[in-house]
């Protein structure tokens, strides 16, 4: 056999192992395909994650502030608790209302539930309670100092739920360019996130789009959706007037907070909003 037989050969087992390979990859990806669906099925029909969430209360002046921190101790909701303090039933089903306010919302392909009380000595979110009775009550060297109460908030770990790209850019965008002492409108922010998402991969191009057409609408709603209040600071989005709006905690809360962090908000705008409210609820803060 000469040397061009041997290399025709050759090249022939190649090219026969090179198709044998493809349909054998073809087979490979088509038996994946179809687990997929399968695993995306039964996703749909039942919850396949367990979330537990663990409970911890930071005393801040304007009563308890709720933390639901998940077990590597990262917040995944919080608020100012709405149950009477000292009042354990209420406050258990409070509790109850959030994990499923969790679950309908942010979590359905999992069940979302309190974890049992552990006789360990430490608890997951033991930091993030610290760090948040510090910002809350800072000592008097950091009181009135927006840039320590900064640093306190930026260590609080946090974990956001599963959503679109928008609303978790829009979210960190502003936990890291708007820090305490400061504010932004929501055109200015909706500007921030077109920037940071104009240059995200090519798949998440559509939302910047989204932003740059309707920023103040789109960036209000992911204010309104943000289960991380305070360390996601949606307190310090204003109108373009600086007109203080709403906000989901309450707007009494919002103006303390500004107040709290030294904001650069006109006094009167503050006082016109505590007025407002003292006329409306009665209820004083706790």
């Amino acid at each position: 056999m000469t040397a061009q037989h041997k290399i025709v050969k050759r090249a022939v087992r190649a090219v026969a192992a090179a198709a044998a390979a493809k349909k054998e990859a073809a087979a490979a990806a088509s038996a994946t395909f179809q687990k997929s669906h399968v695993q995306a099925a039964r996703s749909r029909a039942a919850p396949t994650e367990r979330l537990q969430l663990f409970y911890h209360a930071v005393a801040t002046p304007l009563g308890p502030f709720s933390l639901y921190v998940d077990g590597d101790g990262a917040i995944r909701c919080c608020h100012w608790q709405h149950s009477p303090p000292g009042d354990v039933a209420a406050l258990m089903k409070e509790q109850r209302d959030v994990c499923a306010a969790l679950q309908s919302r942010w979590y359905k392909n999992a069940s979302v539930e309190m974890a049992k009380p552990s006789s360990t000595s430490t608890t997951p979110g033991e930091k993030a309670a610290t760090l948040l009775y510090r910002y809350f009550n800072p000592s008097s060297a950091d009181a009135g100092r927006p840039a320590a109460l900064e640093k306190v908030l930026l260590q609080v770990p946090v974990a956001y739920p599963p959503t679109t790209a928008f609303m978790t850019t829009t979210w960190d965008v502003l936990r890291q360019t708007v820090p305490s002492g400061e504010t932004i409108s929501y055109k200015g922010l909706g500007v921030r996130v077109s920037q940071a998402l104009s240059h995200a991969p090519s798949s998440f191009s559509s939302s910047s789009v989204a932003v740059s057409h309707a920023a103040p609408r789109a960036i209000g709603v992911a204010m309104g959706a943000n289960p991380i209040p305070v360390i996601v600071p949606c307190h310090r989005v204003l109108s373009s007037t600086n007109a203080l709006r709403g906000y989901a905690l309450g707007l009494r809360y919002k103006v303390w907070l500004l107040r709290h962090e030294q904001a650069d908000v006109p006094t009167e705008k503050l006082r016109s909003v505590e007025f407002e409210n003292a006329v409306s609820s009665p209820i004083s803060l706790r």
